[in-house]
C-alpha cells in the first residue's frame, strides 16, 4: 500500500515474533500483569536509569500501549531532560517494547509522517518534540484521541480535482522535550503523563536495543493482550465508574496505566502498588482541576464580601452586588497577590464574572462601572462542582455557613479520595495506619484473607491439546479484529 514499501519493512513485526506468539497460544501461555511489570521493568533497567514514581509510570505506560487500539484515549508520554540525560535512549527502549515502533525527528516532513502513522499506528519516539508541536499543534489532540483526524487537501494531478485526505495519527507517542524550549502556550498537562530524567555519570548503558530482549518483551505484551484484553477493558470501565470527583480529562489520561496497576494489585490481592500510582494521579489531578488563577481569586473575593457585608439577623444572604474591583480588593485581604498585575487581573475578573453561571444580572452605575448580581447558592454549587479550596479560617467558614445556610468546607484531599477508591475496589484490604509512612513499592504485611474481586474474570478454559491454533483463536481469543 506504500509508494516505497521497502524502507517500511523494518517497522513491521518479524516472523519470529509471530511464531513465538503462536507457540505461546498453542502451549496455553498466559502471562500475568504482575509478571509483565517485573519483566518490562528489568528490560528498561538494562537500557536507562529511572527511579521512583517516574520509573513506575514508564513501566506501566510501556505495558498499556499493548491495549491502545481498544481505547478512545491514550496518554502521550512526555520525557523532560537536558542534553545528555538519556531521554532519547529511554524513548527508544519504551517504544521498542511494542511490536511496531519507530523514531522520528520533530523536523520530519508533515506528509510522510502522517501517512506512516495513519497506516501503521506505530509506537513513536519523537525527538525534538517541541518542534513538531510548534509546526503542527493539531497533532497533539489527534495523537491522544482515537476519533480525531487531521485533514489535508491536495490537487489530483490526473483529474485536476481538489481531494481531501483524512489522517489518523492516534497511537502511543513519546515526546522528547528540553524544558527550556517548550512553548508555554501549548497545553501539555491534560493529555500527558510527564516524567523527568537526569544524567547518570557512573553508569554505561548499551547503545542499541538487543533484538533478543525486544523479541521477548514483544511476545510477552502481545500474549498479555490476547489472553487478557477482555479483562483489561472490564477493569478500565470499572475504574472509570469508581474514580469520580476528580478532573475528568486527567482521569481519562491516566486510566490506561492505572488499569494495569489495578489488575496487578488485584492478582496479588495487595493494593499497595495501585495506591502508589493512584496517589500520584490524585496529586496531579488536583493541580489540573481546570480552575485558573482568575477563578480562584474571584471566588476568594466573593466569599470575603459575603462575610463582611451587612445582613439582617436570622435571614440568609441570597444575593450580593459586586464590581470587579471590589472582588480584587477583598481577595487581596486573604490571598498573596503582590506579584500580580492588578489592572490586568481586574479585567480578567470582569470577563469571568460576565460569563459565570452564578451571576444572574449585570447593570451599570453612574460611572458606567459594571455591577454584578451574584446568586450565593449558585456560587456554592460552583465551589462544590470544581472542588475549590476556600482560603478562609475555620471560624470564617462557620460564620459563612451561619450567614448563608450553606456548607463551604470543600476542597479536594488526594489522600482521602485515594482511601475512598481503595475501600471500594479492595474492601477487605487493610487500611494503612495514619502515623506509619509506607515506603514506595513496599507492601504492608497483613493477615492472609480470601481474595475479593470487584469484577470477577471469567474462568479460563484450558484447551485440549488436540485443538488447533486456529480453533483456539476463533473460539476464545478473537485477535483477528478490525483493530
Amino acid at each position: 500500500h506504500f509508494a516505497s514499501a521497502e524502507p517500511l519493512r523494518e517497522f513491521l513485526p518479524r516472523p519470529s515474533l509471530i511464531l513465538n506468539v503462536l507457540d505461546g497460544i498453542k502451549n496455553n501461555a498466559s502471562p500475568s500483569f504482575s509478571e509483565a511489570i517485573r519483566q518490562v521493568g528489568e528490560y528498561l533497567d538494562k537500557y536507562v536509569y529511572l527511579t521512583g514514581i517516574d520509573r513506575l509510570l514508564v513501566v506501566l505506560w510501556a505495558i498499556a500501549q499493548a491495549f491502545f487500539d481498544l481505547l478512545r484515549y491514550f496518554p502521550l508520554l512526555v520525557v523532560y531532560g537536558e542534553y545528555g540525560s538519556g531521554k532519547r535512549q529511554l524513548a527508544i527502549a519504551v517504544t521498542s517494547a511494542w511490536i511496531i515502533s519507530m523514531r522520528v525527528s520533530g523536523r520530519s516532513t508533515e506528509a510522510s509522517l502522517m501517512r506512516i502513522m495513519d497506516q501503521l499506528h506505530p509506537s513513536v519516539a519523537i525527538d525534538e518534540g517541541e518542534k513538531l508541536l510548534e509546526q503542527m499543534p493539531e497533532f497533539w489532540n489527534s495523537a491522544y484521541e482515537r476519533d480525531l483526524v487531521i485533514t489535508r487537501s491536495r490537487i489530483d494531478p490526473s483529474s485536476g480535482k481538489l481531494l481531501v485526505d483524512a489522517f489518523s495519527v492516534y497511537g502511543p507517542k513519546v515526546f522528547l522535550i528540553k524544558p527550556a524550549l517548550i512553548s508555554p502556550r501549548i497545553d501539555l498537562s491534560s493529555r500527558t503523563i510527564e516524567v523527568r530524567i537526569s544524567r547518570v555519570r557512573n553508569r554505561i548503558f548499551p547503545l542499541e536495543i538487543d533484538e533478543a530482549d525486544r523479541l521477548r518483551i514483544n511476545t510477552l505484551l502481545l500474549l498479555l493482550k490476547i489472553r487478557h484484553w477482555h479483562e483489561y477493558l472490564e477493569a478500565y470501565e470499572l475504574l472509570r465508574r469508581v474514580m469520580v470527583g476528580v478532573d475528568q480529562r486527567t482521569r481519562d489520561t491516566f486510566l490506561p496505566v492505572l488499569t494495569v496497576a489495578y489488575l496487578a494489585a488485584r492478582e496479588a490481592n495487595d493494593p499497595s502498588l495501585f495506591r502508589q500510582v493512584l496517589l500520584e494521579f490524585a496529586s496531579i489531578a488536583s493541580r489540573r482541576s481546570g480552575l485558573e488563577r482568575t477563578q480562584e481569586v474571584t471566588v476568594a473575593g466573593l466569599l470575603r464580601i459575603i462575610l463582611t457585608s451587612p445582613s439582617l439577623e436570622g435571614d440568609y444572604r441570597r444575593y450580593i452586588e459586586v464590581t470587579a474591583r471590589d472582588v480584587l480588593e477583598n481577595a487581596k485581604a486573604i490571598m498573596n497577590l503582590e506579584d500580580e498585575d492588578e489592572n490586568r487581573l481586574v479585567l480578567s475578573i470582569a470577563r469571568f464574572l460576565s460569563q459565570a453561571k452564578f451571576v444572574e444580572d449585570v447593570r451599570r452605575d453612574r460611572t458606567k462601572t459594571n455591577i454584578y448580581i451574584v446568586n450565593i447558592e449558585a456560587l456554592n454549587d460552583y465551589v462544590n462542582q470544581y472542588n475549590v479550596s476556600v482560603p478562609l479560617s475555620d471560624d470564617d467558614l462557620k460564620r459563612l455557613k451561619v450567614l448563608t445556610g450553606l456548607d463551604w468546607e470543600v476542597g479536594f484531599s488526594p489522600s482521602a479520595w485515594v482511601d475512598h477508591v481503595i475501600n471500594q475496589l479492595f474492601p477487605q484490604a487493610a487500611k494503612p495506619e495514619a502515623k506509619t509512612e509506607e515506603k514506595p513499592g513496599e507492601a504492608k504485611p497483613t493477615e492472609a484473607k480470601p481474595e475479593v474481586k470487584p469484577v470477577e474474570a471469567k474462568p479460563e478454559r484450558k484447551p485440549e491439546a488436540t485443538k488447533s491454533c486456529e480453533e483456539l483463536c476463533g473460539e476464545k481469543y478473537p485477535i483477528l479484529t478490525p483493530n
